[in-house]
């Protein structure tokens, strides 16, 4: 089995790990990755095959005994890639915050997995590059303040459902944003700006957003990233989860299902080489056929 594991690399709140970082994390994996912005990992596929590829957005702030945060989603898809192609990888992180009742928890950043493209309308600013998107596993809405009144309490969690790419609204904490939209003060960077949870500071300490787009809290908690990010709410109120996307065609997705970090997981299923094999002996032609499609997706 070949795999392919991509973590958080230890590193928690709004900005995700350095080269240095992730050089150390990943010494002893197979596993080589080239850090972009602010920790945004850029990985080139070593051979040609399908793949199947699992994401995990991270879970929102726990601010509030008795109550929960939620989760993000957990989304796994089939892909065919080729050998030297470029796929950018934010795994998204849990936000931090002070450990005391005068906060609302911060969102959980989304995991993004996107691939390099020659021209389109999606720039990722951190490499200067055009990518489409393959999967993105929404992060949960963190828990509200337990010194305020009112409901929910709970925060919700990163959803599987899909929705047109855009940012949270902000109230008395921030909305998460989404793959191509900001949130609308600037404060939370949407996946093609950096990724970057915002920080807000009070109430003797501050509040970081997940790396991957994670809204920071206040007076209320944060909304998680996503392709579409999570809502902040009234006082002393939980976050809303973000929204998942897929771009394949099979889909497995659990809303709600990681209380950590985020993670993606990229496994090999097929080599092209052992399809080479297969068509030979097979004389089979929809399966020269597939396989030119593997080669020479265009």
């Amino acid at each position: 089995m070949t795999q392919y594991r991509f973590s958080n690399c230890g590193v928690s709140g709004n900005r995700g790990p350095t080269q240095a970082v992730a050089a150390s994390c990943y010494a002893e994996t197979r596993v080589n990755v080239q850090i972009v912005g602010k920790g945004i990992q850029k990985w080139n596929v070593p051979l040609s095959g399908v793949f199947t590829i699992e994401a995990a957005g991270a879970a929102g702030g726990l601010s509030c005994s008795g109550y929960t945060n939620g989760k993000g989603a957990v989304i796994k898809n089939i892909f065919a890639l080729q050998k030297g192609d470029v796929l950018y990888i934010l795994v998204g992180q849990k936000g931090t915050f002070p450990d005391n009742n005068d906060w609302g928890g911060p969102g959980g950043g989304a995991t993004f997995v996107a691939k390099k493209v020659s021209s389109g309308i999606n720039l990722l600013s951190a490499d200067s590059s055009y990518v489409e998107p393959l999967l993105v596993a929404a992060g949960g809405g963190g828990t509200g303040d337990c010194n305020s009144n009112g409901s929910p309490k709970n925060g919700g969690d990163g959803l599987c459902q899909t929705a047109e790419s855009g940012a949270g609204s902000n109230s008395q904490g921030y909305g998460g944003a989404g793959f191509n939209v900001s949130t609308s003060d600037g404060s939370v960077k949407s996946f093609l700006s950096g990724g970057l949870g915002c920080s807000k500071s009070g109430h003797g300490g501050y509040s970081y957003g997940g790396f991957g787009s994670g809204g920071c809290s206040f007076d209320a908690a944060g909304g998680g990233g996503g392709y579409k990010g999570g809502n902040s709410n009234t006082a002393g109120l939980s976050g809303t989860g973000g929204y998942s996307f897929n771009s394949g065609s099979v889909v497995l997705c659990s809303s709600g299902l990681n209380n950590n970090h985020g993670y993606a997981i990229i496994e090999l299923i097929r080599s092209l080489k052992d399809q080479v094999c297969s068509c030979k002996r097979s004389h089979n032609r929809v399966c020269l056929i597939s396989l030119i499609s593997l080669i020479n997706p265009s």
